[in-house]
């Protein structure tokens, strides 16, 4: 009966019009985006810095430079000081990066900031766990590094699968809310919902039906997309999925893995978040009986525009939109408010998930239809 169900609800998502608005969308997007992966413009905007602050600094256009003039210059962050390090050094950089992370903190306290994307007291703190790692395992040399040293600085078909990925999870969340938000206020609005209910199933195997159904029908589009992008990204630029790469996780630890796994890894925290939203778009457009009022509302919340405000006051840790895409805390990053955690974000995104699919599921089953 389930599956036969769910066979039902997935036949009313595929609808041949929009999945070839979304195909023309992708494909057009591919090849923009390939041409523009091609430039390489990493390469030109490292060359650009490089020439501000030789500008700034007095020194002639051009002129070659070492490693430590450019790690002088750029200071830390932005020089690649895993590569510099070695046994003589390490403490002395760990000293720089311990002091530069103390100045953050102690900046943010003299302006208030309760908490900020690009936060330089995680990255810092990262960078601190890393080299302790490498002094402690006497790991020393061009190591490759997740978010800091890794194939993002190359063009490899991880890197652009990941890249083009991460694109289309944007398009299909929001093609994924709008159609979540209409799942069930859709059938309200139509006067369908009687029919759909007179059926001899259960209101709450038929919610789960429909959640699945979408849920697979964004998965499949989102997988074929992704294979497609790494087919190109191997022929074009070769695969490194062997490569070991180094992971500092939630700035406190440090484990070995490859760059394929840390691929797939990020791959499944953005599909996990994608599918979030579509749950919460889902949840209020059924609460509702609004489509209209669950996409609204959902879009606010996915363009981070309730974090922003929360923000004022520090609050943006315990907010919806940023606790659903746990990637971020396996890596180098700046892209971690300051003050966040990996176990904090976990039972606020649970506890989230679970309010939200309680409320959808105890709404559709105490609702009169009439």
């Amino acid at each position: 009966m389930f599956g036969k169900l769910f066979l039902g609800e997935t036949k009313k998502l595929v609808r041949p019009k929009a999945l070839i608005t979304i195909a023309v969308i992708c494909v057009v997007f591919f090849i923009l985006f390939a041409v523009v992966y091609n430039i390489n413009l990493d390469a030109i905007v490292r060359d650009l810095e490089i020439m501000i602050e030789g500008i700034e600094n007095g020194s002639p256009v051009g002129e070659e430079k070492t490693e430590e003039e450019i790690a002088e210059e750029l200071g830390y962050r932005n020089a690649d000081f895993v590569k510099l390090a070695n046994p003589d050094n390490v403490d002395a950089i760990l000293a720089d990066l311990r002091l530069a992370r103390d100045e953050a903190a102690f900046l943010n306290k003299q302006k208030g900031t309760k908490g900020s994307y690009g936060g330089e007291i995680y990255y810092y703190d990262c960078a601190i766990t890393l080299l302790e790692y490498m002094k402690a395992n006497d790991i020393y040399g061009d190591i490759n590094v997740e978010g800091y040293k890794s194939y993002y600085s190359m063009r490899t078909a991880e890197s652009f699968a990941l890249s083009y990925f991460e694109f289309v999870v944007a398009i299909l969340s929001i093609y994924g809310i709008v159609t979540a938000a209409g799942l069930y206020a859709d059938e309200y609005a139509k006067g369908t919902i009687k029919l759909v209910m007179l059926r001899p199933v259960g209101r709450n195997m038929l919610t789960t039906a429909k959640l699945l159904a979408l849920f697979s029908h964004l998965v499949v589009l989102l997988g074929l997309t992704t294979l497609a992008s790494y087919v190109y990204g191997a022929i074009a630029f070769g695969s490194v999925a062997t490569e070991k790469v180094f992971v500092v996780f939630n700035s406190q630890s440090v484990f070995a893995s490859t760059s394929g796994a840390v691929v797939l890894y990020k791959m499944f925290f953005k599909t996990v978040g994608m599918l979030s939203f579509v749950s919460l778009a889902f949840a209020i457009g059924t609460i509702s009986r609004k489509k209209t009022l669950g996409i609204v509302i959902t879009l606010i919340i996915y363009l981070g525009i309730v974090s922003a405000i929360f923000s004022a006051f520090g609050g943006e840790r315990f907010v919806f939109s940023t606790n659903t895409d746990f990637s971020s805390y396996f890596g180098m990053t700046t892209a971690v408010m300051d003050g966040a955690n990996f176990y904090i974000a976990l039972p606020v995104y649970l506890a989230y998930i679970a309010a939200i699919f309680a409320s959808l599921y105890l709404t559709v089953k105490k609702r009169d239809i009439i």
